[in-house]
């Protein structure tokens, strides 16, 4: 235990605090199942531990994060009791509360890169004078993209009028919000010049010529509130664009990686109510007053 030198060898702390370890959570399960709730021990290996009435580890739950873990009955997003869900996210008598709803970022839109091409069978693509707006290196002599090989160019021609679309159908439930792109503008010729985001040709979001982005050398991302749209149906998500260069110069509109996350962005917690006709300590039921 102790070394030549009067000092404790590492070997012999290891184990004490091993033994000292076990011990608490001996100590921490006996409480539990006394209790008959969980109750939270700290844990050098995996910091905040939950136990559960049995003393059985619920490893890595958090109460308070409005995500429902192993152990927990509900999580309102707070570690306070009194309010339906207790400070270890257990139901309180007398109330009832729903489950939270966990985020979600699935993305909604297919080939979101474009990078199917020209043609992918995924994006229905437009362009009056180039008959599609889908680029990469190779078929438009520049690379565009933010990502990938393929990004969609609009305008990129002076002399004449250029029109150009993308678009697809996609079914947005009630969770959907916002939709999200990458811009560029590397160049612009006449304030008339647009770019717009369209839903069931509704115009959500567009871009003139004169903005202060043109010229801008870097992808910025957008986003578009679409949520008047979330309504579980299916609806045409379409980018559009014309410009009206007679000049020799012309105007460059960029668009890549477009996200419609499915949502919710963030988790939604538990809501509790109380239980009609339940009879509190105070020997009232629940809707009576002093």
């Amino acid at each position: 235990m102790v070394d030549g030198m009067g000092s404790l060898s590492i070997g012999s702390i290891i184990a004490y605090c091993a033994f000292c370890a076990l011990t608490l959570s001996q100590d921490a399960a006996a409480a539990t199942r006394a209790l008959d709730r969980p109750i939270e021990v700290l844990s050098a290996d995996h910091g905040a531990e939950r136990l559960s009435p049995d003393g059985d580890y619920v490893l890595g739950t958090v109460c308070g994060n409005s995500i429902l873990e192993p152990g927990e009955q509900c999580d309102d997003g707070n570690g306070q009791g009194g309010d339906g869900c207790s400070a270890t996210c257990q139901v309180e008598p007398g109330f009832e509360c729903t489950d939270p709803v966990p985020a979600d970022l699935t993305n909604l839109v297919q080939d979101p890169g474009f990078e199917a091409g020209p043609s992918g069978g995924v994006w229905e693509e437009f362009s009056k004078n180039f008959g599609t707006p889908i680029c990469d290196e190779t078929e438009c002599g520049i690379a565009g993209q933010r990502t990938g090989a393929f990004w969609v160019w609009f305008g990129g021609i002076g002399g004449t009028v250029e029109v150009g679309y993308v678009a697809q159908t996609i079914t947005l439930p009630e969770t959907v919000t916002e939709a999200r792109f990458w811009l560029r503008v590397p160049m612009c010729e006449l304030p008339e010049d647009y770019v717009e985001l369209l839903v069931d040709d509704i115009r959500v979001w567009v871009l003139f010529g004169d903005d202060p982005a043109c010229g801008g050398e870097n992808y910025e991302q957008i986003t578009v509130d679409i949520s008047a749209f979330a309504d579980g149906g299916m609806h045409e998500i379409r980018f559009h664009s014309e410009t009206f260069d007679f000049g020799l110069d012309w105007t460059d509109f960029f668009i890549d990686d477009v996200e419609i996350p499915h949502g919710p962005l963030e988790p939604i917690p538990s809501i509790c109510e109380t239980v009609a006709g339940f009879i509190f300590e105070s020997g009232f039921e629940q809707g009576e007053s002093n």
